[in-house]
């Protein structure tokens, strides 16, 4: 609020007018944001020079960060500080969905097992894949964080056959007809039976993001 008053300026204790009084709103407006990330729900009072600072009303959240917290107060031009707003940071992530198939052209016809999940949506992932054979109970890492993968295909050619076919079983029946007998084999080649997966590790904080079934 606002007034004037005049006063004689020869006798400065001689009041001679009064204005009226005016009300205004001083608007500054929102200049930007404070926030921190955390896995605490009730840091509802944080330290400003704790905080990161930004402009604007949209801001990118690594998704590494998915599942905690985000808390955040607003400040003016003039310098004023909101009180604090908490909200769980909660987004959806694609299903990382792996399919195979074997090739039995490769490795000189032992057979290589084609890996792809190519449907998975998100991007600057590194990818890890494990492997086993089914009848196994460890997997072993066939493609590490530390090759980075950034493929969403993968070959693996040490995935063929390396399973024994039954010992065969000779069948001789009727006798022998024009210099020959007639003989039937029978044998069972089932093939090594592999499970796989792969887990999505987001390529700039290293966390686990996504995993495939196994």
């Amino acid at each position: 609020k606002y007034y004037v008053e005049a006063y004689d300026i020869a006798d400065q204790s001689i009041l001679l007018s009064k204005s009226n009084e005016r009300t205004e709103v001083v608007t500054t407006g929102t200049k930007g944001y404070y926030y921190i990330i955390d896995d605490n729900s009730e840091n509802i009072d944080f330290d400003i020079k704790d905080a990161t600072y930004v402009e604007g009303d949209s801001s990118l959240i690594n998704l590494s960060n998915n599942g905690k917290y985000i808390h955040m107060k607003a400040v003016d031009v003039a310098g004023n500080v909101s009180e604090e707003t908490t909200i769980k940071l909660e987004v959806e992530i694609p299903e990382l969905r792996l399919t195979s198939k074997v090739n039995l052209a490769g490795a000189n016809g032992k057979g290589i097992v084609e890996l792809d999940w190519s449907t998975f949506e998100l991007e600057d992932m590194y990818y890890v894949v494990y492997r086993k054979e089914k009848t196994a109970t460890e997997w072993t890492k066939i493609v590490s964080l530390e090759d980075k993968l950034t493929a969403k295909k993968y070959t693996d050619n040490l995935g063929n056959d390396k399973a024994k076919p039954s010992a065969p079983t000779i069948n001789i029946t009727g006798n022998s007809v024009g210099n020959s007998i007639d003989i039937s084999t029978v044998a069972t080649d089932n093939g090594t039976n592999y499970v796989y997966y792969v887990e999505a590790y987001d390529a700039i904080t290293g966390v686990l993001l996504k995993s495939s079934s196994k």
